[in-house]
């Protein structure tokens, strides 16, 4: 299936941008302690990243679509006010990106979270062998996968 330009999708896209106030090994000990305890269903995408310089973190989780967010309301929750973390990171700003129900907008309001429907845009489907050809447009995905965008071309010949 061809990517399809300003289709509407329902992978819903949540940032949660952090200060830390350890020292950067502590942060990056507790990150790989504490990932698996957030895991929730239908996630695509859980990543934890750090600016070292000006300690900072980002955690950026993609979910295919918005059937769970009682369950992820219940993390976020968890997240703002567990002792262990609430020691270490504080939450600046939570970007919630897609469709999500008033419910869990409800739920999480009080973490002041902002939240964004798409508008526009479109979501790569197709994967393509390694190999590129020259005649196409490629992207990478920062896993190194490579997705073609010779879709988006127009011929103007």
């Amino acid at each position: 299936m061809p990517n399809e330009l300003n289709t509407e999708n329902s992978i819903v896209t949540i940032i949660i941008e952090m200060t830390y106030k350890e020292d950067v090994q502590i942060i990056k000990k507790i990150i790989k302690e504490e990932s698996g305890t957030f895991t929730v269903s239908k996630v695509n995408r859980f990543e934890f990243f750090l600016n070292e310089d000006q300690q900072k973190a980002t955690i950026i989780e993609t979910f295919e679509d918005g059937d769970i967010f009682d369950e992820i309301a219940e993390k976020l929750l968890e997240i703002s006010v567990n002792p262990k973390l609430l020691d270490i990171f504080e939450i600046k700003q939570i970007v919630v990106l897609g469709k999500v129900s008033s419910d869990f907008k409800e739920k999480i309001r009080s973490l002041g979270a902002d939240f964004r429907d798409t508008v526009g845009g479109f979501s790569t489907d197709t994967k393509i062998p390694v190999v590129p050809d020259p005649g196409l447009i490629y992207g990478v995905h920062t896993y190194g996968d490579i997705y073609k965008y010779s879709s988006l071309i127009r011929d103007s010949s």
